[in-house]
This record gives C-alpha cells, structure tokens and sequence, in this order.
C-alpha cells in the first residue's frame, strides 16, 4: 500500500512538472487551436446553411 501511494504521489508530482512546463505552450496552442477552429466553423456552418437550401429546393422538386 505504501509503495503504491509513492508511486501514485510521484506520478502526481510528474504530472505537475509537466503541466507547469507545458502549460505556456499548451495555451499558445490551444489559443492557435481556438481560432483555426472559430474559422472552421463559420465556413461549416455557411456550408451547412448552403445545404440546407438546396435540400429544400430538393424536397420541394
């Protein structure tokens, strides 16, 4: 049981370090990821509208 707690204490500890390192990174990316994705979605979502158009015109055919 001991060792068991050491070795989850060390993972947490591990996990600690990394997130104080990677954080700076993690969040220039994750800014990065946010925009690209607001950009997917504004051309998802004209497309989807595209889309929908035409299915009613198909309905309506």
């Amino acid at each position: 049981r001991e060792r068991a707690a050491t070795l989850a204490e060390m993972n947490m500890m591990e996990k600690e370090m990394w997130r104080m390192e990677g954080m700076e990174r993690m969040k220039r990316m994750w800014k990065k990821e946010k925009t690209k994705n607001k950009k997917r979605a504004k051309k998802i979502r004209r497309h989807n509208d595209e889309r929908d158009e035409d299915d009613g015109e198909d309905r309506g055919g």
